[in-house]
């Protein structure tokens, strides 16, 4: 009985400890492909919360696209 309870124990810290940085992983994830990186799951599910601001300060990789009005045009 004694050994059940040390592999459910152990089962719930390795669940408890994944689930946090997977969350971690796609949010680094969805933010490293809103920038025009490819990847970047590996930040988020290493690092945490540092890996999600690592991949938040990057630089943008996608040229912005600025479309004038019709009276600039006009210029």
């Amino acid at each position: 009985m004694n050994s059940y309870l040390i592999g459910l124990y152990a089962i719930l810290v390795l669940v408890a400890l994944l689930i946090p940085s997977i969350i971690c992983g796609l949010i680094s994830l969805q933010i490293n492909n809103d920038k025009g990186y490819d990847g970047g799951f590996a930040w988020g599910f290493c690092l945490g919360i540092l890996g999600i601001i690592v991949t938040a300060i990057r630089p943008f990789k996608k040229p912005v696209v600025y479309i004038a009005r019709e009276s600039e045009r006009k210029l």
